[in-house]
């Protein structure tokens, strides 16, 4: 095969390699690949549109990935080159082998070598057998369809927003939040402590949907006055998220259409 490709001898090939040189190489490749998914990452965690559509776990989730990336890309350099190290000493010690072979000796008693059989290098980009997807990967995706109350009421600010902030300073004068083993926890609604990563915003006193069914809907969708009851800290406060989400879905109310149009 690397006779085939131009390389000669392939005993001579494989011994020549500089794999310090191949380790480095391929490090840069590794860092341009997780460079490329943390920046991904954090511009999905700092987006205004992912942020409407995903949960606050989500985001954060996202969040820690980041930094756990930013904490492995320098180890990405010495990892390699001890792996590409390590490659070519087994690499070595099986050409070593190899040669130590005795060679094959035919019917008339004298030294033959022996030759595998030697393939076409593959044509094109494709190994043979391989599948072309290109054309599940141009399927177009449907549209998540946006609820009622996003349409109506806009986002709900997250935890790390001016209005999440002033929620968890007020819950901290309150005695709900705490510092332990140097993580911040949280009391839910129950008395329990958990790790505030596993907190909603959840309305408190008034529930999202019977507000925008006795007073938000005759302001209008998004209007002025339904953004700032959605930013007002005195409407939210930290709850578990299995409590939070199940207190919605035991709510029998939905949301009403808008007496005045929506707003553009």
């Amino acid at each position: 095969m690397l006779r085939k490709l131009g390389k000669g001898d392939p005993v001579k090939y494989l011994r020549d390699i500089n794999w310090q040189d191949l380790g480095k190489q391929s490090a840069t490749e590794v860092k341009n690949i997780v460079k490329g998914l943390r920046d991904s990452l954090d511009d999905m965690s700092t987006s205004w549109h992912y942020d409407l559509l995903l949960p606050d776990a989500a985001i954060e989730g996202m969040q820690a990935t980041v930094k756990r990336l930013d904490d492995v890309t320098p180890k990405i350099d010495q990892h390699m080159q001890q792996a590409a190290q390590e490659i070519g000493q087994r690499v070595n010690k099986a050409l070593d082998e190899y040669q130590g072979q005795l060679p094959i000796r035919g019917v008339t008693d004298k030294p033959t070598k022996a030759k595998a059989d030697e393939l076409e290098p593959p044509k094109g980009n494709e190994l043979p057998g391989a599948k072309n997807n290109s054309s599940n990967n141009t399927k177009t995706k449907k549209a998540r369809k946006i609820s009622n109350r996003l349409k109506y009421l806009g986002k709900t600010p997250s935890k790390t927003s001016r209005t999440g902030k002033e929620v968890i300073a007020r819950m901290r004068k309150e005695g709900k939040i705490r510092d332990k083993f140097g993580k911040t926890q949280f009391k839910d609604s129950k008395g329990n402590w958990h790790p505030l990563s596993q907190a909603d915003m959840a309305h408190d006193p008034t529930d999202a949907v019977r507000w925008w069914n006795t007073k938000g809907r005759q302001y209008g969708a998004k209007s002025k006055e339904v953004r700032e009851w959605m930013l007002d800290p005195n409407n939210y406060t930290l709850d578990h998220y299995s409590l939070n989400r199940s207190a919605g879905a035991k709510l029998k109310e939905t949301y009403l259409p808008p007496i005045n149009k929506l707003k553009k």
